[in-house]
C-alpha cells in the first residue's frame, strides 16, 4: 500500500470511530440521550437503552439503520397510530409535524443539509439569502438561486419558517 492509500484508510477509520449522540424514546426501557460510536446501528442504540418494552412494535423500524449524530430515534408501540413520520429513525428533526421540521430561518448549515437535496453550497445560499430576506413562507425558499419547483417539491415536507 502506498502512502496515499494508507492516508485514505486513516481518514475512513477516523470517521468510523467518531462518536455520535442520539436521542432514543418511545417503547424503550431507558429512554434518553446515548453516546455511541458512529459505526453502530439502531439495534445497538436500542440495546444501550435497556432494550424494547413488551409493547414495542419493532417491525415498524429499521433496526439495521446506521446512526447519525443528533438523530431522534422513536420506537412506536404496537397499535400506536403512525405519527406521519418520514421513516422512523431515518432523520432527526423531520417527523412531519411543523414543530419538528427544520426551520429555514434559523437552522445552521449542518441542519439545513439534512433537508433532501440540500448540500453545503445550497445551505450556504439559503443562509446568505435569509440574512437579507427572512422567509415568511416555505415557498419563499424558491427565491434562493438553485431551488426551483422540482427541488422545492422534494423538500417542502421537511421545512418550516417557524
Amino acid at each position: 500500500m502506498d502512502k496515499k492509500e494508507l492516508k485514505g484508510l486513516e481518514i475512513e477509520s477516523e470517521e468510523e470511530n467518531k462518536e455520535v449522540m442520539v436521542h432514543i424514546s418511545g417503547a424503550v426501557k431507558n429512554p434518553g440521550i446515548i453516546k455511541l460510536d458512529s459505526s453502530k446501528r439502531v439495534v445497538d442504540a436500542l440495546e444501550r437503552a435497556g432494550g424494547a418494552t413488551d409493547e414495542a412494535d419493532l417491525d415498524r423500524i429499521n433496526l439495521a439503520a446506521k446512526l447519525h449524530d443528533e438523530e431522534k430515534i422513536y420506537i412506536p408501540k404496537i397499535g400506536e397510530a403512525p405519527k406521519n413520520e418520514i421513516a422512523p429513525l431515518m432523520s432527526s428533526g423531520t417527523s412531519g409535524k411543523a414543530s419538528d421540521k427544520i426551520n429555514i430561518n434559523t437552522a445552521d448549515s449542518s441542519e439545513l443539509q439534512k433537508i433532501p437535496g440540500v448540500g453545503a453550497k445550497t445551505a450556504e445560499k439559503i443562509i446568505n439569502y435569509r440574512s437579507q430576506n427572512p422567509f415568511s413562507s416555505i415557498e419563499d425558499i424558491k427565491n434562493v438561486d438553485g431551488i426551483g419547483d422540482k427541488k422545492f417539491e422534494s423538500m417542502k415536507d421537511y421545512i418550516s419558517t417557524y
